[in-house]
């Protein structure tokens, strides 16, 4: 299995996200709507961090074979409570193609809400064919299956702390990033997150985080647009950092 974000990654992500709810729906009392099943473990934690007055519902629908989005959405499980004039959110896993979100949000609409509000954990830009706007977003990931953290593989690894990518699938991790230098000297790289990830020239060596890193490579300057690979765990990449073609 190969680490793509780890537990306390998205531990903290779950924090922000539930204090900029807590900001925005201050003195209201929102429609939580968890979509089943992948977002039941997000839905959990973000839970646990929002203070003000909520309601919660779920809805469930299907749009994958497999590993395939199958482009045919269906309606399998309705939400139970009215959303008339009501502030919602939807809580996903990952956004990918846009397809599931989008049903939803005119499925919803149709009900006459006062606002709907969209959070996912997880997006997948370079998968999108609907455009959609996400309210409240944890991580731009590649173009890559992932599971972990309530996602699973032929209802698989739901259970694990952590997103990853299993064994066999890493080579479809490639994507490009820009890496930048912050004010001590350690790199960072824009990729599932902007995230220190080691000192300068020895990134990859005693990673902690497992994301996207360059063992040693020294950058000549800030901004260094590269191509590279996610790390299969504490210091380890699939390869090192290519110049990006332009």
């Amino acid at each position: 299995m190969h680490v793509l974000i780890k537990e306390d990654m998205i531990m903290n992500k779950v924090k922000e996200i539930g204090q900029k709810i807590n900001n925005d729906y201050k003195n209201l009392n929102p429609v939580i709507i968890g979509v089943l099943s992948g977002s039941f473990m997000f839905l959990s934690d973000l839970l646990k961090e929002i203070f003000i007055p909520v309601e919660v519902d779920f809805v469930s629908v299907s749009s994958y074979d497999g590993e395939t989005s199958s482009g045919e959405i269906k309606l399998l499980q309705d939400i139970k409570c009215a959303i008339k004039d009501r502030d919602i959110m939807i809580v996903e896993d990952i956004i990918d193609t846009g397809q599931t979100i989008k049903f939803l949000i005119d499925h919803f609409n149709e009900s006459s809400p006062r606002s709907i509000a969209v959070c996912s954990l997880l997006n997948k830009r370079d998968d999108r064919k609907v455009d959609v706007h996400i309210t409240y977003l944890g991580f731009n990931i590649p173009s890559v299956f992932v599971v972990g953290y309530g996602l699973d593989k032929s209802n698989k690894y739901r259970n694990l702390n952590f997103i990853g990518v299993v064994d066999g699938d890493a080579g479809a991790v490639e994507r490009e990033c820009q890496l930048h230098l912050d004010g001590v000297g350690r790199i960072v790289a824009v990729g599932v997150d902007r995230v220190p990830i080691g000192p300068l020239g020895n990134a990859g060596n005693g990673c902690t985080r497992g994301f996207f890193g360059a063992p040693n490579h020294r950058l000549g300057q800030p901004g260094l647009s590269c191509r590279t690979f996610a790390t299969l765990g504490c210091g380890r990449l699939c390869r090192y950092l290519l110049p990006r073609s332009t």
